[in-house]
Formats: C-alpha cells, structure tokens, sequence
C-alpha cells in the first residue's frame, strides 16, 4: 500500500493531463508536474525548487543494462517529446479516448470525492520487514530492519538529494534489504517511495557514509527528526 495513497479514481489524473496536452497543444515537463501536484494539493501549491522531482516515475524511459529502468512511465508510453518545443504531446490516442470515455464530464473535485467514498483513508498501518505496509495485518514477525546508519528505518520520513539532476524533495524508507554478509561483507539497499513514484535499489556504500542510485550517482538521505 502506498504512503501516498492516490485521490482520484485510476486513471484520471492521467486523463486530466492528456486532457490539458491536447487543449494547450503540448505541455512542458514543469507544467505537467505543476498541474498534476495543483491537482492533488489544491492551486498556488506548487513550489518548483521544492516540487521539481514530483511525478518523475511517469516520465521514466526503459533502458538496457542491470542499473537501467525495467519500465516505461506512462508519460514516456503514450505521449512524444517534441524535439523542437520540448514540449509532450499525445502519442497513443486510442489510450486517451479510452480514458475519454470513462471521465470525460467528471470534475476534479467530483472525482476526489468518488474516490474518497470508495476507498475510506484507515490510520491502521503496521509496517511489515519486507517493506510493505497493510491495514490491521501483520504479515511477517521478523524484526523491522534497521540500516547501520542514522538510525534509518521503514517508513521513516527523510529528505533526498540526487546529485545527478539536482532533485530533491520527501520520500519514506519503502524497503531495506540486507544482502548475504558472504559477499563482500554485509551490504545494505534500500527504496524511497515518492507520491506516484519510486526510487528503488539504493546502495548504502559503509566507508563514505552515502547512498548510489543503479548508475553509480550519489543521492544523500537526510532523516526527518520532529
């Protein structure tokens, strides 16, 4: 289960942003994320030094190779990169009036309210060593791993930094995995989980006290403390 349970009915958040592609004849990658947070958080929400990083799993592109994505985000699926504007645009038109059909007419705030009525929010969360989280079951009795450092934990609240692109934002500690103490010493990996998005098997290197993403670039993790 998600820390950032969705709002809307799935699907629709999507069609909203195909929606607003087709009417403004492309969007940017800020505006789309803009858009998409407005959405969820109400508008004047949006802070772009704080937000730049939101959405990022949607615009995810496949690539070879054991650190490369196994995915496509749905962006990068079915829409197109303009090379000249920079803008997106829909590619995959019978995705989008698929998603016509089934939203076409149905406002935002009606929409928030469908799904709130469906899918009532439960404080009952217990974290699971495995990373998950359910409400009112604990499916496993081991003890929640703790990494060697900072004291970080599952579902801990912490602040990231990506070196490589500059984002940065708030995620939660959504899995830790230890690996056999044979190979090469004990190694510790773990995955931040984003609103809508993922950033998974970070490598906790002991000697320099810092986090690497799959392609070898730094991301520092900050803990939350209240």
């Amino acid at each position: 289960m998600s820390r950032f349970p969705h709002k809307f009915p799935k699907g629709y958040k999507q069609f909203k942003v195909m929606e607003r592609m087709v009417a403004h004849n492309g969007l940017t990658y800020t505006e789309i994320i803009k858009f998409a947070f407005e959405m969820t958080n109400g508008a004047g929400s949006f802070v772009l030094d704080k937000h730049r990083g939101y959405w990022s799993g949607a615009f995810v592109y496949r690539t070879p190779g054991p650190y490369g994505s196994d995915v496509n985000g749905w962006i990068t699926k079915y829409c197109k990169k303009g090379d000249v504007t920079g803008k997106y645009y829909v590619e995959d038109r019978d995705v989008y009036e698929k998603l016509q059909e089934k939203f076409v007419g149905l406002s935002i705030i009606k929409a928030k309210a469908i799904h709130a009525e469906k899918h009532p929010v439960t404080n009952q969360r217990v974290p699971c060593s495995n990373g998950m989280t359910l409400d009112g079951k604990t499916i496993s009795t081991s003890p929640i791993p703790e990494v060697p450092m900072r004291g970080i934990k599952l579902d801990d609240e912490v602040i990231y930094y990506r070196k490589r692109n500059g984002q940065t934002g708030d995620a939660y500690i959504q899995s830790i995995k230890e690996t056999s103490k044979r190979i090469a010493g004990s190694q510790f990996e773990i995955s931040l989980g984003l609103e809508n998005a993922t950033i998974p098997q970070l490598s906790y290197d002991k000697d320099r006290d810092t986090f690497f993403e799959m392609g070898g670039f730094e991301i520092q993790i900050i803990k939350k403390t209240l």
